[in-house]
């Protein structure tokens, strides 16, 4: 008979209140418009666009692939980009630090997986790159050394190449 009581006056609390309303004390409290506008405008003031270039080049430097996208971070928070393939998958990891005025680090981390259907290896580099806004830097998440690859019969060499670019943000480029 208790817990019918309990269960009772909970399920009568619970419609009062939505009856009624919370007062206003309780809960989070509110913005009003001017200040969300205020703290949305100081966001966008130090937000920051990483342009990514992602190319694998082939014999004699030429591009076999290529992939351009765009990501809106601020300093601080990281921007995570993953390719995978069928045999391999790299995932890359930026996190760009305002160190004032247009200087930056730019923090890269680069891990890959290649599976040669046997065993699977794991590769990591990680890279500490100063910049300045709007300078782009050169990645390499294979490493600095071409990886080779057998196509049938051919032996392939490739290698992945991040071109990165940071810069402020502009509504331009909100819609990435």
């Amino acid at each position: 008979m208790p817990r019918r009581v309990c269960a009772l006056l909970s399920y009568v609390l619970v419609v009062l209140v939505l009856l009624m309303g919370l007062p206003e004390d309780v809960g989070a409290q509110t913005l009003e418009q001017d200040e969300i506008e205020t703290l949305l405008d100081n966001l966008k003031q130090h937000a920051l666009t990483l342009n990514i270039d992602a190319r694998i080049r082939g014999a004699e430097d030429t591009t076999v692939w290529n992939m351009e996208l765009s990501r809106v971070t601020i300093s601080g928070k990281a921007v995570r980009v993953r390719l995978e393939g069928e045999n391999i998958t790299v995932e890359a990891v930026f996190t760009p630090y305002r160190a004032g005025g247009d200087s930056l680090l730019l923090l890269a981390e680069g891990t890959t997986w290649v599976d040669d259907g046997q065993t699977t290896n794991k590769a990591t580099t990680f890279q500490s790159l100063p910049l300045q806004l709007g300078e782009s830097v050169f990645f390499y998440p294979l490493g600095d050394e071409p990886l080779h690859v057998d196509i049938e019969i051919d032996r392939v060499v490739l290698n992945l190449e991040l071109e990165i670019q940071v810069v402020p943000y502009s509504e331009d480029s909100s819609n990435q």
